[in-house]
C-alpha cells in the first residue's frame, strides 16, 4: 500500500539507505496496528436511527462492512 509519510529526524542530514531503512521501520510497525482488529477495540458506532451504541468489535465491523455509508451511523473514537 502506498502512502505519505512524514519523518522528522534531528540528524542534518539523513544518508538515503538510511532513509529508506527508516521508512520501511515505520510501514512494518503502521502494517501491524492499522488493522479491523485494532479499528473496533479503539472506536464504537453510533446509530441514530435505531437509537443504539455498537461497542462489541465484531458488530462494529459487520455494521461498517454491510452499511458503509448509511445516514446517521457515526464512527466514534473511545478516548
Amino acid at each position: 500500500m502506498k502512502r505519505d509519510l512524514l519523518l522528522l529526524t534531528d540528524l542534518e542530514y539523513l544518508p538515503a539507505a538510511e532513509r529508506q531503512r527508516s521508512l520501511a521501520e515505520m510501514m512494518r510497525l503502521l502494517s501491524t496496528v492499522e488493522n479491523w482488529t485494532s479499528f473496533s477495540q479503539a472506536n464504537e458506532v453510533l446509530d441514530l436511527n435505531r437509537h443504539r451504541i455498537l461497542t462489541q468489535p465484531h458488530r462494529i465491523q459487520q455494521q461498517l462492512q454491510d452499511f458503509p455509508n448509511k445516514p446517521f451511523v457515526f464512527v466514534v473514537g473511545k478516548n
